[in-house]
């Protein structure tokens, strides 16, 4: 009579092998989904940024090109690097809205909220979106001659920053 015994560790072998593939093919499938999913592109924004005067301390943007973007998906970054200060406009509005503290985060002093000209005043439409030849103004209180101030705008769902630019403070 002849033994068996190599007959089970064949089979246990051909078993092991076959549960390994399956469990490749498996993490493979998830692997090769996830690395499917593409980032959302960012949105081009193409502007200007007009000198700051010390005197009135206004900042104004003036968006040249680029494709419409809603305020509510933008957030706007201010960073005076001569008294080391940063202030974020968030969940913005309409032209004409008037700055709060829920709008403001960071070093609130920084943007005049509490006149007419607390308003984030834009040339564009009620309809909430910006677009060519529009325009972002906010009052900077406290900007000195030779401050160096960065604006940043952000694009919020893609988590991008779409435009930046600095400039000196004149008098």
């Amino acid at each position: 009579m002849q033994s068996r015994r190599g007959v089970s560790s064949v089979v246990s072998t051909v078993l092991m092998v076959g549960i390994v593939l399956i469990m490749a093919v498996t993490a493979s499938v998830y692997a090769l989904d996830f690395a499917d999913e593409k980032r959302q592109p960012s949105p081009q924004m193409h502007a200007n940024l007009e000198p700051v005067s010390a005197s009135d301390g206004t900042v104004a943007v003036t968006v040249n090109g680029g494709e419409k973007l809603e305020m509510q998906n933008l957030e706007v970054v201010i960073r005076n690097h001569g008294n080391d200060s940063q202030v974020r406009l968030v969940a913005l509005r309409a032209s004409g809205s008037a700055l709060t503290s829920a709008n403001l985060e960071g070093v609130e002093g920084m943007v005049n909220k509490s006149s007419a000209e607390g308003e984030l005043v834009t040339t564009a439409s009620t309809d909430g979106v910006l677009a060519a030849g529009e325009r972002l103004a906010v009052d900077l209180p406290n900007v000195t001659q030779g401050d160096r101030v960065t604006i940043l705008v952000v694009h919020v769902p893609t988590n991008s920053v779409i435009w930046q630019e600095s400039t000196n403070t004149t008098a």
